[in-house]
């Protein structure tokens, strides 16, 4: 699992980003959000199994698998039904 968060750092904004698997979570900060920091931290270069992201553009960009959190499917199917008035069908 891949995600970022953004923070203050003396007052000016970075990013948390956090690298899980099974057995290992990496939290670094760094103050871009994208392609600098993963480059930076060379971590996500090295990847050969699946990511799962909420399908922002760097992550898809990334030479490895990839899968789509359910989380962030079930915010956007939120948003259809409460903001853009879209029913459930059957």
């Amino acid at each position: 699992m891949l995600d970022e968060t953004g923070l203050r750092v003396a007052g000016t904004l970075h990013w948390r980003h956090v690298l899980t698997t099974g057995r290992l979570t990496w939290i670094g900060i760094h103050p871009k959000r994208g392609k600098q920091a993963f480059d930076a931290v060379g971590l996500l270069s090295a990847c050969v199994g699946t990511l799962v992201h909420d399908g922002w553009r760097p992550y898809r960009e990334l030479a490895c698998g990839h899968a789509l959190c359910n989380a962030q499917h079930l915010r956007e199917l939120t948003f259809l039904f409460e903001e853009q008035g879209h029913a459930a069908t059957s």
